[in-house]
């Protein structure tokens, strides 16, 4: 039985191909070089003269406060202006909070506006705040900074609060550091929940 055969490649084809190598060889050679930039080099561009935003996906930070209590926070997706890395900008954003009492807090939002500088954060769109005791507070924007004694938080737009004890709606909220006492603002109407006979 004969052999098999590979097809001769013409010997402009065999060139052609040697030579794509190489040039692709030479190439990656020059782009490792650890040569100082010359004038035949590309220069790096600025990513602000590329990009009028950065963006990250699915980012997320997870920390210890002072007391040792521990915190998370994720979103589905962060962009920050380049060249000011202040503000950064996050959607559908979430936070756990451990409480100074054991339970937990969790505050989530559509949107939130964080500044770094100030440790500030303005939330918006269906912001809601739940406590693992029960209770529940609802708002459609609010702020929440770090104060020295703890977290705190504030709302000027109408709010619900509802638990356990009974459902409230006021015309804002402000929530001590730590997150554990609401004081409500302006018209309010409380309705309390009727202790349960023994």
């Amino acid at each position: 039985m004969a052999a098999l055969r590979q097809p001769a490649w013409p010997s402009r084809v065999r060139f052609v191909g040697w030579a794509a190598i190489a040039a692709a060889v030479c190439v990656f050679s020059w782009m490792g070089a650890t040569s100082p930039p010359s004038l035949n080099r590309p220069r790096a561009v600025p990513v602000d003269e590329i990009a009028s935003e950065l963006a990250m996906h699915a980012p997320h930070i997870s920390g210890r406060l002072q007391d040792g209590r521990t915190y998370h926070v994720s979103a589905q997706r962060a962009t920050m202006t380049p060249g000011d890395d202040r503000i950064m900008r996050l959607s559908a954003v979430r936070g756990d909070l451990k409480m100074r009492d054991g339970g937990e807090v969790a505050i989530s939002a559509i949107r939130a506006r964080y500044d770094r500088t100030r440790e500030h954060m303005t939330l918006e769109g269906d912001v809601t705040l739940t406590r693992t005791d029960g209770y529940m507070l609802k708002t459609e924007a609010a702020e929440v900074w770090r104060a020295p004694d703890g977290i705190a938080a504030k709302s000027d737009r109408p709010t619900e609060i509802s638990g356990p004890g009974g459902h409230a709606r006021a015309a804002g909220v402000t929530v001590a550091p730590g997150l554990t006492t609401a004081r409500l603002l302006g018209p309010v109407s409380v309705r309390l929940n009727e202790e349960p006979q023994q």
